[in-house]
C-alpha cells in the first residue's frame, strides 16, 4: 500500500518546530518503513511505497515541492492514441506550476497522484489531489502542526492523536442508505477531494483554504465544446486508449473483471494489443438465478 504522512508548520514558531519533529521521531520509532522523500521551509514529506507498482515520488526543482503516485502530461492533440509519458519537472515546468497555484497540474496532467507545492514567494503550502485517482488524502493537526496522511492506522500507531465518531454523519449514512455524506466520520479529519487544493498560509494564523481546481461542469462550456461528431468520436476513442495504454505499459500482466456491460469491453479492446509483453487474464463474477448476465 502506498502511504504517506506529511507535516506543514511554520518554521518561525519554536513550540510547532519542535512538535513537528516529535511526530517525526515518534514515527521512526512505530513505522520505520517511512523515509523523508521532502523537507523544506516547515514541509514534510515521509512516504513508505511498498508493494504499489506505478506509484512513486516526483520532485519538483529547487525544492518547489513533491508529487506522491503516478502522474503524466496531457496530450496536445486530443486524437493522439499513444501511451502518455511522465514529466520531467525541470526548472521550467516547476516555475509554471508553482507560479499557476498548481491549477496547471488539473489542466496539463492526469493520472492518480497528490501533490505538496512550497510557494517560497509567499510560503504558503498546498496540498492537491489529482481529480481522478484514488489516493486518499486526509488532514487532521497537532499542536497546531497540519499533517497530511493516507492511512489513519498510521496516525493511531503515533499515541499522539485522539479521534472521536462524528455520529451525525452516522445518522446521515444510514438515514440515506448509504450514500456518501460531505460530514466527516470523525470529529478531527477531514477529507480533501478529489480535484481539491487545501491551501496552508504562512502567517501564525496558519490558515486553511480550499478551492476546487477541478469543476466537472466545466466541460459543458463554449470553449470547451467539439461541433464535429467525427472528431468527438476519434477524440473520445483517444482518451480511453492513452489512459488504458498508459497505465498498461509499466505493466506486465493484467487482471481486467468484465461486467458483461459495455465499459469493461471498450476497457479490454483497448488493452489488446497495448504492448507485446502484456498478458490480460479476464473474469466475471456470476450469481446463480442472479439478474446479471
Amino acid at each position: 500500500m502506498f502511504r504517506y504522512i506529511a507535516l506543514a508548520w511554520n518554521p518561525a514558531d519554536a513550540p510547532q518546530a519542535e512538535a513537528s519533529a516529535t511526530i517525526t521521531r515518534r514515527l521512526g520509532y512505530v513505522a520505520s518503513e517511512f523515509r523523508s522523500c521532502f523537507d523544506f521551509r516547515g514541509l514534510r514529506v515521509l512516504c513508505a511505497e511498498t508493494g504499489t507498482p506505478g506509484l512513486k515520488v516526483h520532485k519538483l526543482h529547487d525544492n518547489a515541492g513533491v508529487l506522491l503516485g503516478a502522474v503524466f502530461k496531457r496530450h496536445a492533440d486530443i486524437t493522439n492514441d499513444s501511451a502518455a509519458s511522465e514529466p520531467i519537472f525541470d526548472s521550467v515546468e516547476t516555475t509554471h506550476l508553482v507560479s499557476s497555484g498548481g491549477r496547471c497540474l488539473v489542466t496539463g496532467y492526469w493520472g492518480d497522484y497528490v501533490a505538496f507545492l512550497l510557494d517560497r514567494a509567499s510560503g504558503s503550502k498546498r496540498i492537491i489531489k489529482d481529480p481522478t485517482g484514488n489516493i486518499p488524502c486526509f488532514s487532521t493537526s497537532w499542536r497546531r502542526v497540519v499533517v497530511v496522511f493516507s492511512c489513519l492506522s498510521d496516525c493511531i500507531a503515533l499515541n499522539l492523536f485522539r479521534f472521536t465518531v462524528n455520529w451525525s454523519y452516522v445518522v446521515s449514512r444510514l438515514g440515506s442508505g448509504g450514500y456518501a455524506s460531505r460530514s466527516n466520520p470523525l470529529n478531527e479529519v477531514s477529507q480533501v477531494y478529489r480535484g481539491e487544493c487545501l491551501e496552508i498560509s504562512a502567517d501564525d494564523t496558519g490558515r486553511q483554504t480550499r478551492t476546487l481546481f477541478w469543476i466537472p461542469t466545466a466541460f459543458s462550456e463554449p470553449s470547451c465544446t467539439i461541433d464535429d461528431t467525427g472528431f468527438a468520436a476519434r477524440a473520445l476513442r483517444a482518451t480511453v486508449r492513452t489512459a488504458t495504454r498508459t497505465f498498461a505499459k509499466s505493466q506486465e500482466s493484467v487482471l481486467l473483471r468484465l461486467s458483461g456491460g459495455l465499459d469493461s469491453s471498450v476497457i479490454s479492446g483497448c488493452l489488446r494489443g497495448a504492448h507485446e509483453r502484456l498478458t490480460v487474464r479476464s473474469y466475471t463474477y456470476f450469481v446463480s438465478g442472479g439478474r446479471s448476465d
